[in-house]
Formats: C-alpha cells, sequence, structure tokens
C-alpha cells in the first residue's frame, strides 16, 4: 500500500488480485485495513465476511463475527443483519458477553424485540438469568394481543416470578392480571 501510494489504487489492485484469487489472505486484510481506515463500511462489511470463510478456527471466526456485527450494527445501521450475526456468534458460543450485551441493548432500545428475546430466551433459562428472562416476558405479553396468548404469558410470568425469583408478591400480581384478563380462568382463580 505504501509502495502504491494512493489508497484508491491499493484498493483496485487488491479487488483485482481476489477477483483471480478469492482465498488470497493477504489481499482481503489489506483490504480490511482499508476499508477500516478510509470507513468505507458497505465495502468492509463484504470483506469481512470474506475473512470469516477464510478463518482458521472458531475463535477468529467468531471474533471476524462480532467485528461484521458492529459494523452492521452501529455504521450501516441494518439491525436484522447484526442480529443474524449475534445469532450466529451465540449458537457457537452461548456466553459470548459482547454479543449478549449487544444483543440486550438493542433489546432495550425497542429494537427487533420479539425476535431478540427469541435468541435471548433459551439462553436465559439455561444460564438461570430469571430477571432477564421476566423481563423479555414482559415485553413479549405487550406484543400479545389474543386473549388466551396473553392469559397463558400471565401465568409464565406468575410462575416465574413465584418460583424461580421467590417473589409470592409479583406472582399474586400476575394471576391478578391474568384473571382480570380472563375471569373464567380457573388456574388464575385457584392462585389467586
Amino acid at each position: 500500500e505504501e509502495e502504491l501510494g494512493h489508497a484508491e489504487d491499493a484498493t483496485a489492485i487488491y479487488r483485482r488480485i481476489l477477483d483471480v484469487e478469492f482465498d488470497n489472505r493477504a489481499a482481503v486484510l489489506a483490504l480490511d485495513r482499508l476499508y477500516t481506515g478510509s470507513e468505507k463500511w458497505p465495502q468492509l462489511a463484504e470483506v469481512l465476511r470474506k475473512e470469516i470463510q477464510l478463518a482458521d478456527n472458531d475463535d477468529e471466526t467468531i471474533q471476524l463475527q462480532f467485528r461484521l456485527g458492529q459494523v452492521l450494527e452501529q455504521f450501516l445501521r441494518d439491525l436484522p443483519a447484526a442480529i443474524e450475526v449475534y445469532r450466529e456468534i451465540l449458537a457457537t458460543d452461548p456466553n459470548h458477553a459482547a454479543a449478549l450485551g449487544a444483543l440486550e441493548m438493542l433489546f432495550l432500545e425497542g429494537h427487533h424485540e420479539l425476535e431478540i428475546a427469541s435468541i435471548l430466551e433459551p439462553l436465559y433459562l439455561d444460564a438461570g438469568e430469571f430477571e432477564k428472562l421476566h423481563k423479555i416476558y414482559q415485553v413479549q405479553l405487550g406484543k400479545l394481543a389474543d386473549p388466551s396468548d396473553r392469559v397463558a404469558m400471565y401465568q409464565r410470568l406468575a410462575e416465574l416470578a413465584e418460583d424461580k425469583l421467590l417473589d409470592p408478591g409479583r406472582a399474586f400480581g400476575w394471576w391478578g392480571e391474568a384473571l382480570c384478563e380472563d375471569a373464567s380462568s380457573s388456574l388464575a382463580a385457584e392462585q389467586v
């Protein structure tokens, strides 16, 4: 790049190299540096996808996937694509703190809540993160329109509050909400 002098000329040459030799790691890494430095985010996302294909191991793949997710989320604002990348990371490493944090932040900001909830729910169950799971259920409840679905979610919230959070007061409140939603709910009536 330094010998070529101009970043645009260097970029064109590296792209031509990749046209001929898709797996030329040096060219891919050079384009990564050039696109990062010039903040050409769509091109960087494309190059990161190539780097992921060329990665030598799972750790490298996950690191590159996370970078791709960040580019998609923060610079390209392609949230569905970023969420999908984070989902792939968590499928490989369910404890990847940065990917979890990114999804949690998007969830708290109100973006694609149901999709993110479907990713986080099983992870929270497995990890015993019941307070976070409770919050997901509350958001899901707000999205439900069918009364029987709402009663079922009230039941899940009440049982979670009672059995896992050890909060009978909160559980009682959820059972009361279920009864208000459907006065014929025998389970809710028994609990209240």
